[in-house]
């Protein structure tokens, strides 16, 4: 009976042993796998993250920087790094009475555009300090308020953001090589002073820069370049007109004085009058249009420069040609204003 009685203790005594290094068994594998999964999921997110922490070459879609990256100073806030250049811009459609209109990427006058002054030397000409501050608050600060008090007029929301880059007043010495063409009527234009500007400020293309300046907006306004010589010559603004594939950026190219014989007036004025053409505005120069434009627009600026900028009005046909309307005016259905 003594000898049972310990048999069975010794069997109880196994079983439990048994049951003991199961569990322990068990314990350890759920305790492994959880380490497994948590190294695994660590490895992934470490992997995704430095994946989408670089910065692709040629993305698909243009991404704006992080508020941190913007806020972030540096020692030269506008020295490229790392910057992808944005996809061509594709134009598929022209309307019918403002055929430039909505081309390139200069699109839209309203909102908050931002404006880049370009300051630049050439063989012909240079730019001191005090004239680059004195053209920039006597005629271009002027050339834009104006639009801003004439976009009211038309209730459309319009306020400039300017920013200025010359080699007396910034980091960079924007030299172009040569002497940029005066008068384009006679010898065409300098189509290169934009890239060549854009290369002294460390981009590799005019289409780079606009990159740049663009992905760095906090909206989807507008960026719009103005280059400007101290020199007499015949401004112009290099502008699509027609539709298709394009990763040049859209530009002015502004002179300080006009040619001897041209009885121009106001600085303010052509500064107004070029960004105007960016945006799908045309002149009134030639042909039947003048004589129709002097009948009904008469002191519109795309037809007349006087003395002082806030003389000139922005008529239904410019208003309508920039989208500050879309109602199409009764002139455009005149054959001979096509003329």
């Amino acid at each position: 009976m003594k000898k049972t009685l310990v048999l069975l203790l010794s069997i109880c005594l196994i079983l439990n042993l048994s049951a003991c290094v199961k569990e322990n068994t068990t314990n350890n594998e759920n305790i492994s796998q959880t380490v497994s999964n948590t190294d695994t999921s660590s490895q992934q997110n470490n992997t995704s993250s430095l994946t989408n922490s670089k910065a692709p070459t040629t993305p698909e879609k243009p991404k704006k920087p992080s508020n941190s990256s913007v806020n972030t100073p540096t020692s030269q806030p506008d020295t490229p790094k790392e910057n992808f250049i944005l996809p061509a811009i594709v134009d598929t459609y022209q309307e019918k009475y403002r055929p430039n209109y909505l081309l390139g990427n200069c699109k839209k006058l309203k909102g908050n555009p931002l404006v880049v002054l370009l300051f630049i030397d050439d063989d012909e000409s240079s730019w001191s300090a005090n004239e680059v501050t004195e053209y920039t608050d006597k005629y271009i600060k002027e050339g834009l308020a104006y639009l801003e008090d004439k976009a009211k007029e038309w209730d459309v929301d319009l306020k400039f953001t300017i920013k200025s880059y010359s080699t007396p007043l910034s980091d960079y010495t924007l030299r172009y090589e040569g002497s940029v063409i005066k008068d384009l009527r006679i010898n065409g234009s300098s189509k290169d002073v934009l890239e060549q500007a854009a290369h002294d400020m460390g981009y590799s293309s005019n289409w780079e820069l606009y990159s740049k300046f663009k992905t760095e907006r906090k909206s989807d306004d507008d960026v719009i370049f103005l280059t400007f010589l101290n020199k007499a010559g015949k401004s112009y603004a290099r502008h699509i007109i027609s539709t298709g594939q394009t990763s040049n950026s859209e530009h002015c190219v502004i002179f300080s004085s006009y040619l001897e014989g041209e009885s121009f007036g106001c600085k303010a004025s052509t500064v107004a009058d070029e960004v105007l053409h960016l945006f799908g505005a045309e002149d009134y120069y030639d042909g039947y249009r003048e004589l129709l434009a002097t009948a009904l627009y008469p002191k519109d600026v795309m037809l007349w420069m006087p003395k002082e900028a806030y003389e000139n009005e922005i008529g239904e046909f410019t208003a309508y040609t920039v989208g500050w309307t879309d109602t199409i005016p009764q002139i455009c259905y005149n054959e001979y204003w096509w003329k």
